[in-house]
């Protein structure tokens, strides 16, 4: 029997059938597909003079695993493989590691299937100039410290002057604010003193002329005490 353009869905098991002597033989058939991993640069690790490998290899069946090597064939610490199953059952994987500069700088990705006994892997050199790393000049601490110093003295002057700038704006509003009060107590005071004479000229009693005599006098002891903040508010400014 031959099966032309194997699928996956042919995986399974076959049976050959002899009636006549009444004899069967079965076979397992494994269906599978690799392909070649690619290596990419995928960036850089200044912080520690490394650099980012990415390893890719699309179209495989079933599922394989991915694993890095150095010049030496060691195995290197990676971080998790990325699968991805396609809408044709077939699976993308993809890893990554970061390494530092070592004697051949070369690495290998290498990637396997066990059930099928399948492996493809690619190696990759790496150019020593890209695990260089722009180191900042060297700066005597005596300077380190002048810089740090100023650096604290002029946030320092600034916060402080931020500070005095909303105090100003702050005593600006109140003095405003104390001025309208006090133009609205002396025009109060002013009508209450024209209805006070008012009243002396007509026949009203006693009791409404103290009691206005009374308001008057609250609203021009109220006077005082504006005039009073006024003042306070200019000393602080």
């Amino acid at each position: 029997m031959k099966i032309f353009k194997v699928k996956l869905s042919d995986e399974g098991t076959y049976r050959c059938l002899i009636p006549s002597v009444q004899k069967e033989a079965s076979v397992q058939l494994l269906v599978g597909a690799v392909s070649s991993p690619t290596i990419s640069l995928a960036g850089l690790d200044k912080s520690i003079s490394a650099v980012v490998l990415e390893c890719e290899s699309k179209g495989w069946y079933p599922e394989p695993e991915v694993l890095w090597l150095d010049g030496e064939g060691n195995l290197l610490s990676a971080g998790p493989t990325e699968t991805v199953r396609g809408p044709d059952d077939l699976y993308t994987v993809s890893s990554r590691v970061t390494v530092e500069k070592r004697h051949s700088n070369s690495f290998t990705c290498r990637v396997q299937q066990n059930k099928t006994n399948q492996t493809r892997e690619t190696k990759i050199h790496v150019p020593g100039d890209y695990f260089a790393v722009t180191h900042c000049p060297i700066v005597p601490a005596c300077i380190r410290k002048v810089i740090c110093n100023n650096h604290m003295m002029r946030t320092r002057d600034e916060g402080v002057a931020a500070i005095l700038m909303d105090q100003k704006t702050g005593l600006e509003n109140l003095r405003n604010q104390i001025k309208r009060l006090l133009d609205k107590a002396e025009r109060e005071v002013d009508e209450d003193m024209k209805m006070l004479q008012s009243l002396k000229r007509k026949k009203t009693s006693d009791n409404s002329k103290d009691l206005l005599r009374e308001k008057t006098y609250l609203l021009d002891q109220r006077k005082k005490v504006y005039v009073k903040l006024l003042r306070d508010t200019e000393t602080l400014a």
